[in-house]
């Protein structure tokens, strides 16, 4: 009798997990995967998903006492993608005692591109690093620019993996 209710309750629990996986909406197996809203732009996107740490009490007590941030973008895509804009939900305080660095990394993917902020906050009078966060972002969203004109929608291609160079051979050995 044991051995047939704990068949059953694993059918069940099977079932479950089936199902889950193929809902749309679900987050049980992959809570990372959250697009933006087709109207946000990248740098709303992430100020969003800040504030939304700093509601939950996951970043420090030492955000409030920023007094720069630094944005190291590496590629041509990177800054065509976040521009000028700065992250809303960074505050900057003149008088801080910390720097914030935010270097964005490209994930090239074709199926699932991305983009690895990774930020380090550092005391200004002694350059040790006091916190660091890596957080990646899908950029499905934000590749393709709307136009009020269809004709002149244009896709921002995807980030691609620079080329690897290799030392030339000498022809003489």
């Amino acid at each position: 009798m044991i051995q047939k209710l704990l068949g059953l309750l694993f059918l069940v629990g099977a079932g479950f997990l089936a199902w889950n996986a193929l809902n749309e909406n679900s987050t049980l197996l992959s809570p990372s995967k959250k697009e933006a809203p087709k109207n946000l732009s990248f740098s709303d996107f992430v100020s969003a998903d800040l504030s939304s740490l700093r509601s939950q009490g996951q970043l420090p007590k030492e955000w409030a006492d920023i007094q720069h941030v630094s944005y190291l973008m590496h590629t041509a895509f990177q800054k065509e993608l976040v521009g000028n804009q700065k992250f809303k939900a960074i505050p900057e305080n003149p008088s801080g005692r910390y720097k914030l660095e935010i270097e964005f990394i490209d994930v090239p993917d074709d199926a699932e591109p991305g983009l690895i902020l990774q930020m380090s906050m550092m005391d200004i009078q002694t350059n040790n690093k006091v916190w660091e966060l890596g957080r990646t972002y899908p950029l499905r969203s934000f590749l393709v620019i709307e136009s009020e004109d269809p004709a002149k929608t244009k896709p921002i291609p995807a980030p691609q993996p620079e080329p690897e160079t290799t030392p030339a051979k000498d022809p003489q050995k």
